[in-house]
């Protein structure tokens, strides 16, 4: 934390000397000015923050401090392990790999998923949307017509979404007739003090239930999904586009990237676009 910061401590203790018009301040000034600084900065830091702490945010770092068995670390530890190699194999190397088709199918079929659950990761998938821009959809930004919502996405930029007609299947039995609010809600109202603390914005006008957070989401999904991640529907998403011969454009405009270089991260083909490029290698009367 900053408050640690050897160089702001300096920074403070200095201003009192010159405010005090302390010269030659002895050892034990020095001392107890830096001791009050350290505690002047610790309570500004929890006074600010302290209400950001929900109890999924809580969940969630304590989670860094659990090795991650797909990296073989603890969160924290891979967040400050700097790039090892800069060829274009590492830069272009992603541990997000995308699933099959049928394998979505599979997960958003079974009968012990809650509806909740299947709707979002359905959502993610047709819209190869972020998820942090899907979970904090509002049902007033839903045109559900036309299959399309507006987010609000990386930089503050507005985007259009759309999605298909398995995920607008869901999403009526989802809303429930709720007409405004979070469009995604945790499973039960929040104590006291946790809607004390919680956005107006966040809550359920007609459930008093707050927006489901991330934490929460990447938790279900890796249980119900036997370790399947929420960004791996995203660039599922993408690359089967890609491997359905979308062009590049148009897979851009879908996923919200402004760059090509972007998108070929994740635009990878799969083993059945291989299997159909290697037959155009075969001999006419051979292929099929």
């Amino acid at each position: 934390m900053e408050h640690d910061s050897p160089t702001l401590l300096f920074r403070l203790t200095c201003e009192y000397l010159i405010s005090a018009k302390v010269i030659r301040p002895g050892p034990v000034t020095v001392v107890k000015r830096v001791a009050h600084a350290r505690e002047v900065a610790r309570q500004e830091t929890f006074d600010r923050l302290a209400h950001e702490f929900t109890d999924e945010r809580r969940v969630g770092l304590d989670g860094l401090l659990v090795t991650d068995p797909a990296i073989g670390m603890t969160r924290l530890r891979w967040l400050g392990t700097g790039p090892v190699e800069a060829s274009p194999a590492a830069v272009n190397n992603d541990d997000t790999k995308a699933v099959s088709r049928s394998r979505i199918d599979r997960l958003c079929r079974r009968r012990d998923v809650p509806l909740r659950e299947k709707t979002l990761w359905r959502m993610l998938y047709e819209s190869a949307s972020r998820a942090s821009a899907v979970l904090a959809l509002n049902i007033e930004d839903l045109d559900l017509p036309n299959k399309q919502a507006r987010v609000t996405v990386e930089g503050g930029d507005t985007m259009w979404i759309t999605w298909g007609t398995d995920t607008a299947h869901l999403l009526p039995r989802l809303i429930a007739g709720r007409a405004r609010g979070p469009l995604f809600l945790s499973a039960h109202r929040p104590g006291p003090h946790r809607r004390a603390t919680t956005d107006p914005r966040d809550l359920g006008p007609d459930t008093g239930r707050v927006r489901l957070g991330y934490d929460r989401a990447r938790i279900l999904l890796g249980h119900y999904g036997d370790g399947l991640r929420l960004h791996q529907l995203r660039h599922s998403s993408a690359t089967h586009l890609g491997d359905a011969n979308t062009s590049a454009n148009v897979i851009m405009a879908k996923t919200g990237h402004k760059s090509l270089r972007s998108v070929q991260r994740y635009v990878k083909p799969g083993l059945a676009a291989v299997h159909q490029a290697t037959e155009v290698l075969s001999s006419p009367r051979r292929r099929g």
